[in-house]
């Protein structure tokens, strides 16, 4: 874990995707540098809202469909929860498909911010995201509404309805198969071109850290282990109560799969994958616990931050 006391954003920010709170808070961030940049909105006229479908119920949106809404016109800002009836710019999906766009720090970085892009359309396949409209041109707005991303993706966490994200993610087969046999294979589950990534990157650097947070990963582990399960270093034939070992395949004709086992020894990684073990705090593993430097907390989300023992 990192020897850093202190979180990038504390945890009294976290907020969930597009909850009241985290709408709240966009709206205090736009405003705040509405205040800082007022030539960013200069000569702007522009609606937009997001539109983000089967919410979690707990939310409380109609039809539980989630979102925001924010204007400009004449230099001011107005933002407002939940989707408008309609905007120059529409954007309408699924809330758990896009969820992981939204805790997704871009750093200015785009790579990261493609590759994002690229893994998430793959998970989300069959429910694709439309937008209807444009973004403006007008130059100083990029930063402004950069920044409102890369803000909200430090605060925001995952959906902490675990049972909704297993049906969301059509994971009910492989939550079935691991209780009753310990062991599930998770099929195309990331592209090509990310297990060509991870063969060059191996265990170091973004690729890692964006592969640890794999959103069916992480509800196969919250399901199992309980919400705040931490990533682990352990010896080849650990096993135990409480521990999850997700395999990485790279290669040949399983390239794109994620084999998860319960419970069961972790053995020497085989050629062509790459291995995470999770563990359930319960477990006292704390000093087992992957450790990482601060630089890294700072370019990734709440919950990479848990799974550091934070």
């Amino acid at each position: 874990m990192s020897t850093s006391a202190e979180l990038p954003v504390p945890r009294s920010e976290w907020v969930e995707f597009a909850s009241r709170e985290w709408c709240e808070e966009a709206n205090r961030y736009l405003q705040e540098q509405a205040d800082k940049h007022p030539e960013a909105l200069d000569g702007v006229e522009w609606s937009v809202t997001e539109r983000w479908r089967n919410a979690p119920p707990h939310l409380g949106f109609a039809d539980n469909i989630a979102g925001f809404w924010f204007t400009i016109s004449d230099g001011e800002i107005e933002v407002g929860a939940g989707p408008a009836p309609e905007a120059e710019t529409e954007i309408d999906g699924n809330y758990n498909a896009i969820l992981p766009i939204g805790w997704t720090i871009y750093g200015g970085d785009a790579e990261v911010q493609a590759r994002a892009q690229r893994e998430y359309s793959h998970l989300s396949r069959d429910k694709p995201v439309k937008m209807k409209g444009q973004f403006p041109s007008h130059p100083p707005m990029l930063p402004f509404l950069g920044g409102l991303h890369d803000h909200m993706a430090r605060r925001t966490i995952n959906n902490p309805d675990i049972d909704h994200r297993i049906e969301h993610y059509g994971l009910r087969s492989n939550v079935e198969e691991l209780t009753k046999q310990g062991f599930t294979v998770i099929e195309d589950a990331f592209t090509d071109k990310m297990a060509n990534e991870l063969r060059e990157q191996g265990v170091v650097g973004r690729h890692w850290e964006e592969m640890v947070v794999h959103p069916w990963v992480l509800t196969l582990v919250d399901q199992a282990l309980g919400p705040g399960a931490i990533l682990v270093n352990l010896d080849a034939g650990s096993a135990g109560e409480g521990l999850q070992t997700a395999s990485w395949f790279l290669s040949d004709d399983l390239a794109g799969s994620i084999a998860v086992s319960l419970g069961a020894p972790r053995s020497a990684e085989p050629d062509g994958t790459l291995q995470v073990t999770y563990a359930s705090r319960q477990t006292k593993l704390h000093d087992s616990c992957v450790k990482v430097s601060d630089d890294v907390l700072k370019r990734n989300p709440p919950v990479f931050w848990s799974l550091c023992g934070h």
